[in-house]
C-alpha cells in the first residue's frame, strides 16, 4: 500500500480487489447525486435488487414500496417496507454459495475465524446513504443475532430485519426451521416475531 501514490499492489499473482461489498453502494450514491443535480426529484434506483435507493416518493404516496424477498425465495415475501430518501441493502446466502459434504458455505466471510460467516442466512438494513446500508447488511451479517442487536442499540438511525438459521441434531447449519428476528435497537435482545419454515432444497441445492 503506497498512500501518497495511493496505489495497491499484491506481491502474490491471482489476488484482486473486488468492491463488491460496498461497490454497489457508492455507485448508486453517486448515482443518485447525479439525478439531484440534474433536478430529479422521484426515483427508485436498484443495483441489481440487492442495494435500492428510494428518491422521494411517487405521486400520492408515503413512499416507494419495497417487497424483501425470502432467502433463496424471490416469490416469497418476508417484509414490505416504505422507503423514502434511504436505501435499503440485503446480504444473503442464496445468491452465493457452495456445498461441500451437505454443509453450505457462503460468500461472506468473518474477518475474526477467517471462515464464511454462518448463523444467517439473511440480513436486509436501512440506512440513509446505499454505500451505509450495503455496509451495514454485511456487518449485521456476521456480528449475528445478538452482536446485531448491541450495535443498532449504539446507532438506533439504522434498523434492520434479519432472517437466522437454525443447527440441525447432526450439527449442519442452515437447514430446518428458521427464525425471523426483527433487530429493534430499543431492546437489548432482538425480538423473535416469527417462526417460518421455509422449502429446504431452496437453500441447500437438493439436499
Amino acid at each position: 500500500l503506497d498512500s501518497t501514490q495511493r496505489t495497491v499492489r499484491f506481491l502474490s499473482a491471482g489476488i484482486e480487489l473486488d468492491p463488491g461489498g460496498i461497490g454497489k453502494g457508492y455507485a448508486v450514491d453517486r448515482a443518485i447525486k447525479i439525478l439531484r443535480t440534474h433536478g430529479v426529484s422521484t426515483a427508485l434506483l436498484s443495483a441489481g435488487s440487492s442495494t435500492i435507493y428510494a428518491l422521494g416518493a411517487p405521486a400520492g404516496e408515503p413512499g416507494w414500496k419495497i417487497r424483501v424477498p425470502a432467502p433463496g425465495q424471490q416469490e416469497s415475501t418476508v417484509s414490505t417496507v416504505i422507503l423514502q430518501d434511504t436505501s435499503l441493502s440485503t446480504a444473503n446466502l442464496s445468491e452465493k454459495h457452495f456445498l461441500d459434504e451437505g454443509h453450505l458455505y457462503g460468500a461472506i466471510m468473518d474477518p475474526r475465524t477467517l471462515r464464511p460467516s454462518e448463523r444467517v442466512l439473511q440480513v436486509s438494513a436501512i440506512a440513509p446513504s446505499a454505500m451505509d446500508s450495503d455496509v451495514l447488511s454485511k456487518t449485521l451479517f456476521v456480528l449475528g443475532p445478538e452482536g446485531s442487536a448491541s450495535f443498532l442499540e449504539e446507532f438506533p438511525q439504522f434498523s434492520a430485519l434479519m432472517v437466522s438459521a437454525a443447527k440441525t441434531a447432526n450439527g449442519n447449519w442452515f437447514i430446518g426451521t428458521l427464525i425471523l428476528c426483527m433487530l429493534d435497537p430499543k431492546r437489548k435482545n432482538p425480538s423473535p416475531i416469527q417462526r417460518c419454515v421455509f422449502r429446504v432444497h431452496s437453500l441447500v441445492g437438493g439436499k
